[in-house]
């Protein structure tokens, strides 16, 4: 009995120095080193807003505590960024793609997208609704939702003709069957707000955190302008029906079009705009390490995510610059958001690429 006892102080000793030794270097992976969050877009914008959040208050539950830092990498709707984060860097963990992920030029296959966004590793989504809104004078004058339909020299910007953001505003404006012209190319929200106080462009769509942060005080209590509709949120039947209670008082898409034709959206624009705008009220924005990152890199990001999400201090910011409703995908589930969204019929996705090539079309057109 005694040769099992020592065998057995031995083995346990033994387990103990292993278990302590995992810790050790599981906690002294990000010790020392810096973690830089590379946004896609200017600042200013609802990406930006986000991931400064983050830096915020996420180094204190990453094991090691390293600093966090948000790079701005602006440029052809996010994808300047993705392909950076995704291909040049190195992929030690100290780089993530944060901000919204342009799926669509992924779907869309845009030959400028180098990088699998299937194969990047998901640390959290953030779902979001978006708002469209108009300068007031565009002509005749706009007071309210309704007025859209009767608006005139609406000129719509956007940031890349496959990007979510320019393929949802154009795409409401032809479901609404206003006539518009159409500029891309513009790098971020802040930069869109600038242009839209300037005039150089009537009509935006918004992410609702620097639509709430920025926009409501800047844009619309100034009069500026009138906001339109938001996405909404999905009912039992996943329709776009459901106003999120962040903007209460802005309608949804899909209540500003029944209640001027009289029966809800349909064909194929209108399952291009649910396709597009159900990834956004899923997951828009993310916090990804790229491809063939350390295990532990992973693990540990996620983790501390998990672990900011119990933060009382960490949600009374959040609500402040994100709205009251803001919410968060695990990793995991955003993983399965984005397989799921890439997965697209055939028939759709080539209806996608057709209508983003017919607003590249009316890009240059513009530019002429």
């Amino acid at each position: 009995m005694k040769p099992n006892r020592q065998l057995f102080t031995i083995l346990t000793a033994t387990a103990a120095f292993l278990l302590f030794t995992t810790n050790v270097i599981a906690s002294s992976f990000y010790k020392g080193k810096t973690l830089n969050l590379i946004v896609g877009y200017s600042p200013g914008g609802g990406s930006d807003i986000t991931c400064r959040l983050f830096a915020k208050h996420l180094a204190k539950y990453i094991p090691g505590e390293p600093t966090v830092v948000v790079r701005n990498m602006p440029g052809g709707g996010g994808l300047k960024a993705m392909n950076y984060v995704g291909e040049a860097a190195k992929p030690d963990g100290t780089n993530a793609l944060c901000g919204a992920t342009n799926l669509l030029i992924q779907l869309l296959k845009d030959k400028a997208l180098r990088v699998d966004l299937n194969e990047f590793n998901y640390i959290a989504g953030i779902p979001d609704s978006q708002v469209f809104y108009l300068r007031s004078d565009t002509k005749p004058g706009i007071k309210s939702s309704a007025d859209v339909f009767k608006a005139q020299d609406v000129i719509f910007g956007g940031f890349r003709a496959t990007s979510s953001k320019d393929l949802l505003g154009r795409q409401a404006l032809d479901l609404f069957g206003v006539k518009y012209k159409y500029v891309t190319g513009i790098r971020g929200d802040g930069k869109g707000r600038k242009h839209i106080q300037q005039g150089f462009v009537n009509g935006w769509l918004e992410g609702m955190g620097s639509f709430i942060s920025i926009s409501q005080d800047t844009l619309v209590k100034t009069g500026i302008v009138k906001p339109i509709f938001q996405l909404g949120q999905a009912d039992g039947k996943g329709e776009l029906t459901i106003r999120n209670q962040a903007i209460p008082s802005i309608p949804t898409f899909h209540e500003v079009y029944s209640k001027k034709f009289g029966a809800a959206p349909s064909g194929q624009n209108w399952d291009m705009f649910k396709n597009v705008a159900g990834v956004i009220t899923k997951a828009l924005r993310t916090l990804a390490l790229p491809p063939k990152v350390p295990s532990t890199a992973i693990s540990d990001l996620r983790s501390a995510f998990a672990k900011m999400k119990k933060d009382d201090a960490f949600w009374v910011d959040a609500r402040k610059v994100l709205g009251k409703t803001v919410t968060f995908t695990s990793g995991a589930d955003t993983q399965q958001i984005f397989k799921t969204s890439l997965k697209a019929s055939n028939e759709l996705r080539d209806f996608m690429i057709a209508y983003a090539n017919s607003g590249k079309k009316m890009a240059r057109k513009k530019k002429k």
